[in-house]
């Protein structure tokens, strides 16, 4: 219902096309600044419908037919859909002061996984 409510609109708006991108509460807010920002010359009354969920959620609705395309952080194996990467995120980890491995400047998962967490962030 809220599909048809939103399709309406923007075809009263001069829309011609809308474009539905699922998105995880997870994605860096930059992809979507990022994607509304693209103008595609030959479409120039595409509308863009940004819908956020959690990825499974957005996997499901792009099965269903219900997104045109999903940006998940791990999307699960399925040979119904096609999964491509859409950037590379370094992961980085949290170590206490003083942890033998804080100094390093790679860690590999093998070398201290259960000692510590890993969080993924943006340096300043």
């Amino acid at each position: 219902m809220e599909r048809a409510f939103h399709l309406a609109r923007t075809a009263r708006d001069g829309a011609e096309n809308v474009l539905t991108i699922g998105h995880s509460h997870e994605a860096d807010q930059a992809w979507v600044s990022n994607l509304l920002a693209v103008r595609l010359p030959l479409y120039p009354k595409l509308a863009i419908r940004l819908i956020s969920q959690f990825s499974i959620e957005l996997v499901r609705s792009v099965l269903a037919g219900e997104l045109n395309l999903a940006l998940v952080t791990a999307p699960p194996e399925d040979s119904q859909i096609e999964a491509a990467p859409f950037v590379l995120t370094p992961l980085y980890a949290a170590l206490p002061e003083g942890h033998a491995s804080a100094q390093k400047e790679h860690l590999l998962l093998s070398s201290g996984v259960d000692q510590w967490t890993s969080l993924p962030c943006r340096r300043s």
